[in-house]
């Protein structure tokens, strides 16, 4: 099954059900609670698609997803990254700067 990452997007984290807000990277994305409304920062790793079976019966292992981009998503994601990477550079120690491109 797919799991689709856009917001509005109904996923399950930790056996509950959270509405896609928005995305935060490649990795994580910004989900809201459909209980309480809490928001928070969640690895998309850690989401399963939304299905009408109940949730407590859904088994991680069993659920295989993929993350699809759009082209257009992807390249701005790139954009994103070559932006950034001089400044996530600084946070490096030397030797693994070095390794990734910089210094």
């Amino acid at each position: 099954m797919v799991l689709k990452i856009q917001p509005g997007v109904i996923v399950i984290f930790n056996n509950e059900r959270y509405k896609i807000k928005s995305p935060l990277s490649l990795e994580k994305v910004l989900v809201e609670s459909l209980d309480t409304g809490e928001a928070i920062s969640v690895l998309l790793s850690d989401l399963q698609p939304h299905t009408s079976q109940d949730i407590s019966t859904n088994n991680r292992d069993e659920a295989k997803t993929c993350i699809a981009f759009t082209e257009q998503e992807w390249k701005e994601a790139k954009k994103r990254e070559k932006a950034i990477q001089p400044i996530s550079l600084l946070a490096c120690p030397k030797h693994e700067a070095k390794r990734i491109g910089g210094f």
